[in-house]
């Protein structure tokens, strides 16, 4: 949420972002896996 409000309001810092960014976008890559074990237990 909060990428998205400094987005929204314009101000970009590279030092604050690209962490930030990095915890928003390091789950999205276990999602695959999660969901097809969701799946498989059905």
């Amino acid at each position: 949420m909060a990428v998205g409000y400094w987005t929204i309001l314009g101000e970009f810092d590279p030092g604050w972002y690209l962490p930030n960014l990095t915890l928003v976008i390091w789950p999205l890559f276990f999602l695959p896996g999660l969901l097809k074990s969701t799946v498989a237990e059905k």
